[in-house]
């Protein structure tokens, strides 16, 4: 991907997080518009396509639904606290298993050091 933009510098990419809510709106707000009015629509022209979408725009402002929030920004903060904890305790279970790891593979290469100084010992000169 860096190739191609490296190769089209007219474009530009910009990192838009999945959970961003303002771009989720956006998608909605192009999916309604691809629904409703260009999916079986026949344009002969670009000005007809952007008639059409001008008049989708007007008739969606004629019509306004203003986004209401339905959680408090208590129980909003509750989550995120709820999410922060979840995540600490995953990280430091991972941390446990890694020392875990670290301790067992200490043990195996001493076991294994042991039985080849051992071996060596045996060994007929």
């Amino acid at each position: 991907m860096t190739a191609w933009l490296q190769r089209h510098r007219r474009f530009t990419f910009h990192f838009t997080p999945t959970s961003c809510s303002w771009a989720n709106a956006v998608e909605g707000l192009f999916a309604k518009l691809t629904r409703h009015r260009l999916k079986r629509g026949v344009f002969t022209s670009i000005v007809e396509l952007q008639a059409a979408i001008s008049r989708f725009i007007a008739e969606a402002n004629d019509m306004p639904k203003p986004f209401v929030w339905t959680k408090s920004a208590d129980a909003i903060l509750a989550a995120v606290q709820r999410g922060r904890q979840a995540l600490e305790a995953i990280h430091s279970h991972v941390r446990l298993c890694q020392m875990q790891a670290r301790k067992f593979v200490a043990f195996f290469q001493a076991l294994v050091f042991g039985l080849y100084q051992a071996r060596q010992e045996a060994r007929p000169s």
